[in-house]
């Protein structure tokens, strides 16, 4: 079980921004987790993907994803690999109810080792009206070297809002 949690970064956006990124990560832990709370400008829907690509790795066959999602009182899964990034449900968009933002967290363990990385991330999306939407998902990470860049976009959209907040913490496991 993780033993400390330490914010290594984070940021608060003052104005729309397309993509928040995380460099030059330190390699003083063990596992890494991102937590968030975002809204975009999508319009036409009241939800947003949010993608995640690592040392800026952006081909296909990188990456691959099982999604388990809850909206509404459905449930539904799904199994996606050769992709270029990793995804899920895990911002508000423009037409979700005002000042609604969505919250999540990617948890990343071993993100130092040489071997192939899991990834598990979970979101939570509402518009305080008719709209939920829940979402899990175990992610795969195919290259071996040691992560020390993480890139957060839009899927859909074109940027993150003002007031949306990204926080990357390092865990130490000693």
């Amino acid at each position: 079980m993780p033993a400390t949690y330490v914010n290594i970064a984070s940021t608060t956006l003052g104005s729309s921004q397309a993509t928040v990124t995380f460099s030059s990560i330190s390699t003083s832990y063990t596992d890494l987790a991102i937590r968030w709370s975002a809204r975009t400008d999508r319009s036409g829907w009241p939800y947003d993907n949010i993608t995640f690509r690592f040392n800026s790795v952006a081909s296909n066959n990188n990456y691959g994803t099982i999604r388990i999602i809850g909206s509404n009182g459905s449930v539904a899964s799904q199994i996606d690999s050769n992709l270029s990034y990793i995804t899920l449900v895990g911002a508000n968009a423009v037409t979700a109810s005002a000042n609604t933002f969505a919250s999540g967290e990617l948890y990343l363990p071993s993100y130092l080792s040489s071997r192939t990385k899991q990834i598990g991330m979970f979101s939570a999306v509402e518009s305080n009206s008719t709209f939920d939407y829940i979402s899990l998902t175990s992610n795969t990470f195919v290259p071996t070297s040691a992560i020390n860049r993480i890139d957060i976009s839009t899927l859909f959209g074109t940027n993150f809002v003002s007031g949306s907040t990204f926080y990357l913490y390092g865990i130490k496991n000693s």
